[in-house]
């Protein structure tokens, strides 16, 4: 059984395939954007007067910041776990056609499948931004989106002897800025693993299923309930769990899927 938590993967450099995956969505409890930031440089090849660089800047920001909201808003419709997930960085040069170029997911999901489709809606927005000149000579410039989920996330608490506990005094003692599916999300999903270690496989079925109720995008969560249901022999329900997870893009679950779900 996957108990641990699984780490939020730095992508650097990854490279870009220009498709957008048509990824199921579930219906979502109020797990919305804490935050999210919007900068833009010129192109280190550009060299300008400290002033003329301000004016530009502000001007990039006047004519572009609605289209980098209007990006950002296309991520969050992707199924990001957004209670384990804290942050969503990427950075990219517009060239003079304003097309977007050398684009870099800084931080994303680790699920191929979702950050793949980071990077398409980048280059979906091909077109739509708007540079400004200098002497009669377009400047290329770097855009740098921060969408920001949480500050607090289950990656604290791998170390933690008794997690569960842990998240309880955190957030009682006002030091977990979370939302409360979050709150809803860890504390079933902790209880879900005390009862599965416990032989309470029933149990642990139902912790999950709680969990998922809080946050449906918790892969963890879906993949031990698939766990639980094959451990209590309903292998229909296991193999439905393996298949949603698997349409996420969920890399155990797809191995998974294929030896055990095949002959379902």
């Amino acid at each position: 059984m996957h108990k641990n938590f699984l780490s939020v993967k730095v992508i650097r450099h990854i490279s870009i395939v220009f498709l957008i995956f048509f990824l199921p969505v579930r219906s979502s409890a109020q797990l919305g954007l804490r935050g999210y930031s919007i900068s833009f440089n010129l192109s280190s090849s550009e060299k300008l007067d400290t002033t003329i660089v301000k004016d530009k800047l502000d001007k990039l920001h006047e004519l572009n910041q609605y289209v980098a909201k209007s990006v950002i808003d296309e991520f969050l419709v992707l199924p990001i776990d957004r209670c384990r997930q804290n942050l969503i960085l990427i950075s990219f040069s517009i060239d003079t056609l304003n097309q977007a170029e050398k684009i870099n997911l800084k931080i994303g999901t680790g699920i191929a499948k979702i950050d793949s489709s980071l990077i398409a809606i980048v280059k979906k927005n091909d077109g739509r931004w708007k540079g400004v000149e200098f002497q009669n000579r377009k400047l290329k410039f770097e855009v740098r989106l921060e969408a920001k989920f949480n500050d607090f996330s289950k990656e604290i608490a791998r170390e933690i002897d008794h997690p569960t506990e842990f998240y309880a005094t955190m957030i009682r003692n006002g030091q977990a800025n979370i939302s409360k599916a979050c709150e809803d999300d860890f504390y079933f999903y902790e209880k879900g693993i005390e009862e599965f270690k416990k032989g309470n496989f029933k149990y642990a079925a139902q912790d999950f299923n709680l969990a998922l109720k809080a946050n449906p995008y918790d892969l963890d969560a879906l993949y031990n309930l698939s766990v639980s249901y094959f451990k209590l022999e309903k292998p229909e329900k296991a193999c439905k769990c393996l298949k949603e997870a698997s349409d996420y893009g969920d890399s155990r679950s797809i191995i998974d899927y294929k030896q055990r779900c095949n002959q379902q």
